[in-house]
């Protein structure tokens, strides 16, 4: 596999469970979040690699600048289902990367990328890892939502949706 070497180590590991894990190659992603603190170091690693055509979902509030070469879709603030079936429409594989904050929106974003036959999800869980009761007691109110989003992700699997969370351990980097 050729790919350009992060200095986030989890860049190579996202690329490769979307490259590999898959019986037909994923090749269409749509990147949630690119503005954000994670986005543009996954968007960078993105494009860098050919395998890939990306896209970015975006709000229409976002200040933040992409790419020319890449397709940008401005959507409303509240997710509006309508807006996500539309980016949705022939991705392979989305990658959340939004806030922390906004994890409770990633429900609909799942349900719409179900709607639209996406096959894999990557959920906006970087960082500690959700299911360790110890970590939820510490900041539920940072843990609880990303929590909830991997179990909504667990029931959703019998719609034929695939998921990978990535537990990074917290991001000092960035």
């Amino acid at each position: 596999m050729v790919f350009n070497p992060s200095p986030f180590p989890i860049l190579n590991s996202i690329a490769s469970v979307i490259s590999s894990k898959m019986s037909s190659p994923l090749k269409n992603i749509i990147l949630i979040g690119a503005g954000g603190n994670l986005g543009p170091s996954i968007l960078s690693a993105f494009t860098a690699d050919p395998r890939f055509t990306l896209s970015i979902l975006t709000r229409h509030s976002s200040k933040s600048t992409f790419p020319s070469h890449l397709k940008v879709h401005r959507i409303g603030d509240d997710y509006p289902e309508a807006e996500l079936l539309q980016a949705f429409k022939g991705q392979d594989a989305v990658v959340s990367t939004i806030a922390t904050a906004s994890t409770v929106q990633q429900k609909a974003i799942i349900d719409a990328a179900i709607k639209a036959g996406v096959k894999r999800f990557i959920p906006s869980e970087f960082g500690s890892d959700t299911r360790n009761e110890k970590a939820v007691a510490i900041l539920p109110q940072i843990f609880k939502g990303k929590l909830e989003t991997v179990e909504y992700l667990k029931c959703k699997e019998k719609e034929g949706l695939t998921w990978t969370a990535f537990v990074t351990g917290p991001f000092f980097e960035l």
